[in-house]
């Protein structure tokens, strides 16, 4: 009886892979809109009804992909062909509302000219007339290049210096260098996107280890390789986020192994001695306690076991120096190797994440690299503040629920039309904390969220202390980063693709629909290019403050809602497992 299903299930997968295929061209048609400068009237909401249906069609794959069998090669080798035929089509597709890239282009141009990307912003560079050899050797660059001089104005947040850490700039560097000045920026662009693919590749090879260690069904691949929103936000947007994706779900993969190996060992112990007496056959040994000679833990198990710890923290302190997320994984993973007593192999992941994130971050941390405020004009005085990452740190806001929700209630009222709905605190109140403390907002929102992912944290610490079960530290430090997002002032949709390597071991299956409804996103640009007033709850918004106030809730009560009703089917699945084990004994 399954074979008939296996055999219709695989003519299916292909029949979807196709599509997909299609719908990647459809988009690459889209995305020919969306040239730089171009007028408004963009497809955006066009590009976002494709993105869903794209996404739909991608979980249908995905459900109909489990019910191949596992051991089908064919299904490893469809996947992996539409993945890397979608990624190649929209790697030449124009970037869809994304610029980011020209900052990467820009840090590397920067960067093969001698002079560290941190120092000068490049405003300070376009026009500046201070004196300083360092700043006149990036101005003479865009004089001698006009793609470069292209790539520089075009810069977005121009007034502030770059935030990517070393190892991203390292990527930029090595790009820019092997593309000759000569070129075209769209060759910068192509080429920047390439690359940034390459890495996306390596990430699914690690997904793909961490199924197999895991046993799980190899099409659970789909959920990230075929996944629209990681097409679009790495081959079509160009996000550097997938160079920190790579280390940290390679950092996982070893970090899987590990612990698949430490239930290998201890299941495979053969009848210890204690104190002179055998233990049974079949006796699990209670783990933590001395074994005898025969337990299979050998110097050699020790010490492969010591260089995948350190291997694992290395990669994951690449992933910092990438982008700084993966650090919030590392004092979970360093729990689950204590609880499990391996002392030496946590010992080794912390000396490898704390020397690796050092060694790493330092052109950053660096005194001589930073930021430098220089004379923009005889009329203009130079900047107080041009540091982007604590620019970043301190005022970004965009998508967020939670955040705002927090910092609206603090922050002083200054919507002309009145606080937003979700505003519960009176303004007179909030007056009252700003003329006492200053504008705070953000510092409390923040300390606030640190608290609550604080108070989440000692229950993960809790998880993976008394749970040894690799699947389950995968959902688990899955848990980790979606959690964090959620709790972030900034929660653009290329941020969610940092939980999307893990999000197939998820145990709630809801967690699958957030990266389609995070394609909502879009629509502000759409709201912010049309500028209309609306209504919602007595209360006006003007353009994208509709989104921000209003549409962002709705995205977020839509994600709680799935993830709820997943969490009571999970709960419910459990109850009848357990109903059945007991009516077996």
């Amino acid at each position: 009886m399954n074979q008939p299903s296996s055999k219709i299930s695989w003519g299916v997968v292909c029949l979807i892979g196709t599509l997909l295929i299609v719908l990647t061209e459809v988009l690459f048609s889209l995305a020919q809109d969306f040239e730089y400068g171009q007028p408004p009237n963009r497809p955006i909401v066009g590009v976002v009804w494709l993105s869903w249906f794209a996404s739909a069609v991608a979980l249908l794959g995905l459900f109909f992909g489990l019910r191949v069998k596992s051991h089908s090669k064919s299904l490893v080798g469809v996947i992996i062909l539409v993945a890397v035929v979608t990624r190649l089509i929209l790697v030449f597709s124009n970037p869809i509302l994304e610029v980011d890239f020209y900052r990467y282009l820009w840090d590397g141009i920067a960067a093969n000219e001698g002079v560290a990307p941190y120092k000068y912003s490049p405003d300070a560079v376009l026009r500046s007339n201070a004196d300083d050899p360092e700043l006149e050797v990036l101005q003479a660059a865009i004089q001698e290049s006009q793609s470069a001089f292209t790539i520089v104005s075009r810069v977005h947040f121009e007034q502030y210096t770059t935030l990517y850490p070393p190892v991203s700039q390292a990527v930029f560097r090595t790009t820019t260098a092997l593309v000759p000045d000569s070129a075209s920026v769209k060759t910068h662009i192509y080429s920047i996107k390439f690359v940034l693919v390459l890495f996306d590749f390596g990430t699914i090879a690690a997904i793909g280890w961490m199924l197999f260690l895991l046993k799980k069904h190899p099409a659970w691949l789909m959920a990230y390789a075929w996944n629209p929103l990681v097409l679009k936000e790495i081959a079509n947007g160009g996000h550097l986020d997938s160079i920190a994706i790579f280390f940290m779900a390679a950092g996982i993969a070893v970090f899987v192994w590990i612990a698949c190996e430490l239930i290998n060992l201890r299941s495979t112990s053969l009848t210890p001695r204690v104190h002179g007496l055998s233990l049974p056959e079949g006796m699990v040994f209670p783990e933590g306690m001395a074994l005898g000679e025969k337990d299979g833990r050998d110097g050699g198990s020790q010490m492969l076991l010591i260089i995948a710890s350190l291997v694992s923290g290395l990669l994951l302190a690449c992933g910092v120096g990438a982008k700084l997320f993966p650090v919030i994984f590392m004092p979970a993973m360093i729990m689950f190797l204590f609880a499990r007593g391996r002392f030496k192999c946590a010992l080794a992941f912390v000396a490898a994440c704390i020397f690796g994130i050092g060694l790493v971050m330092w052109p950053m941390l660096n005194p001589a690299n930073k930021p430098v405020s220089v004379q923009i004009s005889q009329t203009e005085a130079a900047p107080d503040k041009t540091d982007g990452l604590a620019a970043f740190m301190t005022r970004w806001r965009m998508n967020d629920a939670i955040f705002s929700g927090i910092y609206q209630n603090v922050e002083y009222d200054w919507r002309k039309d009145g606080a937003p709905w979700y505003v519960v605190v009176p303004n007179e109140k909030r007056v009252e904390w700003f003329k006492e403390y200053g504008n705070q907002a953000y510092f409390v929102a923040r300390v606030v969220t640190v608290g609550l992912f604080g108070l989440f944290y000692l229950w993960v610490v809790y998880r993976v202390f008394v749970n040894g079960d690799p699947e389950d530290l995968v959902n688990v430090l899955f848990l980790i980063i979606g959690v964090f997002f959620y709790l972030q002032p900034t929660q653009n949709p290329w941020y969610w693709v940092w939980a999307m390597p893990l999000v197939c071991f998820a145990k709630n299956r809801g967690w699958l629909s957030v990266s389609l409804i995070l394609f909502v996103y879009y629509l502000r640009f759409w709201f912010t290019e049309k500028n209309h007033p609306y209504q919602f709850m007595g209360t006006r918004y003007q353009g994208h403050d509709f989104y921000d106030h209003c549409l962002v809730w709705g995205e977020f009560a839509l994600v709680l809602a799935i993830l709820l009703s997943g969490a009571i089917v999970l709960r419910l699945r459990k109850s009848s497992d357990s109903a059945v084990e007991t009516s077996v004994v």
